[in-house]
């Protein structure tokens, strides 16, 4: 046997084995850490499942027998086990790589969620990569153009949503949406000009969808209170009173609205026709023809034909002094019926009822007993009507029994609080 050929196959079958070693150490996963404390192997990756668009292959490499848990936005986890093969590829679908919050952005850059579980039952995260995915649009649609015409200072907003769940603003304020996905927005607005509304739209996994409506605006909202009397926007001179016969009424309704004026009672009668300034200003004047409370309905009309009413009412007073010298006794039956006649009472303002145009409160007398108050307070010299306090000098007339099952009483004078 020739010792030199011996020699060379026994190196050439030590060479061979060597390599296969080298190879299969080559394919052992190797889990290096990083500074945040993950490990992984550096073929662990994510690949789009050419089978289906919507799902996303997340390959990763671990030594044979360990258990490796992927952990889904929900928090849903599913478990397996690494093969011979020294892998395991988790088959995710897209939306469990979404965020659980809305993405702004077309584009969404995913980071797998996977565990290793260790010998003592502890887990340690692994360092999978990332991948980007494209981030879905919410079906949103309007029945309504992006360029709006506001009518009498109102737009409106229609549209629907397709997916559930979905939360909507217009300008910050949120808009309800309904079982079937439709929806509906309104805005006010005081002052003309063109103005922009931005809509959002919010899902979790979706994109944040946003839609900015242009919106001009001819003439202003009317608002809660189309028309104001002086005494609601700090106006002191005004008097809704007078001794005489004339008497000027003002106050204010929205730019652009028209007024008009006019009274069910025949001792009443506009005798100067309501004028509006370009600021919205009215004014106008009434006749008196006697003593008495009476009421004004106001109507104001918008540019666009809406109309909002509303009742004031003015006094023409006696002669306080007059009617004070000539003030009867109080005396509680004499209030069960209406009555011309001037009494004087006393007692305590238990609680205020009412304190707009007019104020309107219970009140004890001192016998004990409980009537209804009414008072015209919105003139120069009115007295202020506190609840709780006393009051021995109140002037008026009895005006029968109320539907509240107590008598009722109008106040022309409070002299003393």
């Amino acid at each position: 046997m020739n010792i030199n050929r011996v020699l060379r196959a026994l190196l050439s079958a030590m060479l061979v084995t060597a390599m296969l070693a080298l190879a299969a150490c080559a394919d052992e996963p190797v889990l290096v850490p990083d500074a945040n404390g993950l490990v992984g192997d550096s073929r662990n990756r994510i690949e789009q499942n050419p089978d289906d668009a919507e799902k996303y292959y997340v390959y990763v490499y671990a030594p044979r027998d360990t258990v490796l848990v992927y952990v889904t936005n929900t928090g849903a986890r599913q478990e397996a086990t690494v093969g011979r093969d020294g892998y395991v590829r988790f088959n995710v679908p897209l939306s469990c790589l979404m965020p659980t919050e809305p993405v702004a952005g077309t584009e969404y850059t995913a980071t797998p969620l996977v565990y290793m579980r260790n010998s003592d039952g502890t887990e340690t995260q692994v360092r999978t990569g990332t991948v980007q995915v494209p981030v879905p649009a919410l079906d949103i649609t309007f029945t309504t153009g992006d360029t709006v015409t506001a009518v009498d200072g109102i737009a409106n907003i229609y549209g629907s949503v397709a997916q559930s769940g979905v939360s909507i603003t217009l300008d910050g304020n949120p808009v309800s949406v309904g079982a079937d996905g439709s929806f509906s927005a309104m805005l006010e607005f005081f002052e003309v000009g063109d103005v922009s509304a931005v809509l959002e739209a919010r899902l979790a996994g979706y994109q944040i969808h946003r839609t900015v409506f242009h919106i001009t605006v001819e003439s202003v909202a009317a608002g809660e209170n189309p028309i104001q009397m002086p005494y609601e926007y700090g106006d002191t001179s005004y008097s809704q009173r007078t001794t005489g016969q004339s008497l000027n009424i003002w106050g204010r309704v929205p730019k652009g609205y028209g007024l008009t004026a006019s009274s069910s009672s025949e001792h009443v009668s506009v005798s100067a026709e309501p004028t509006v300034d370009a600021d919205g200003n009215f004014s106008f004047a009434v006749t008196v023809a006697q003593t008495g409370s009476f009421p004004i309905l106001l109507t104001t009309i918008s540019p666009g034909g809406t109309q909002y009413t509303r009742e004031i009412f003015i006094q023409r007073a006696p002669d306080w002094r007059a009617y004070v010298e000539s003030a009867w006794a109080m005396d509680y039956n004499a209030f069960l019926t209406p009555s011309d006649r001037g009494y004087e009472i006393k007692g305590t303002v238990t609680s205020i009822l009412e304190q707009g145009d007019i104020l309107i409160a219970t009140f004890t007398l001192t016998d004990g007993n409980v009537i209804t108050i009414e008072y015209h307070n919105h003139y120069g010299s009115a007295s202020a009507l506190t609840e709780g306090a006393q009051y021995n000098r109140i002037y008026g007339h009895p005006l029968g029994m109320g539907t509240d099952g107590t008598p009722h009483f109008f106040v022309w004078f409070v002299l003393n609080g």
